[in-house]
């Protein structure tokens, strides 16, 4: 599979990138995916749309999804899904930093 398209808000647009990396299972090898590299353009893009998509206190999300986060990254880092809790400990995390219980000074 190859990803050519930038996923912003709530649509695609075509990447603006040419650097490709590649995603590989590391169990097999097994090449799941080329996905196209983001650009600072595209990252700007992306916190602008994020910022008017996601309205603070909206983590639960993450929450919400983790069943499928959990076998997004089980085929992307080939670890047994009971080793997952990365989902959870992101909405944590994130939660806290976005309260200011964490700064960049800290």
């Amino acid at each position: 599979m190859t990803v050519d398209v930038e996923v912003v808000g709530f649509g695609f647009r075509e990447s603006s990138s040419s650097k490709i990396f590649e995603v590989v299972y590391p169990y097999t090898q097994e090449l799941v995916a080329q996905v196209k590299e983001a650009n600072i353009e595209y990252v700007e893009h992306a916190v602008t749309a994020a910022k008017v998509a996601f309205p603070p206190g909206e983590i639960w999300l993450i929450l919400e999804s983790n069943n499928e986060l959990v076998k997004l990254e089980t085929l992307s880092a080939g670890r047994p899904i009971s080793q997952f809790f990365d989902a959870s400990f992101a909405a944590k995390f994130f939660g806290y930093t976005a309260g200011g219980g964490w700064t960049a000074a800290t």
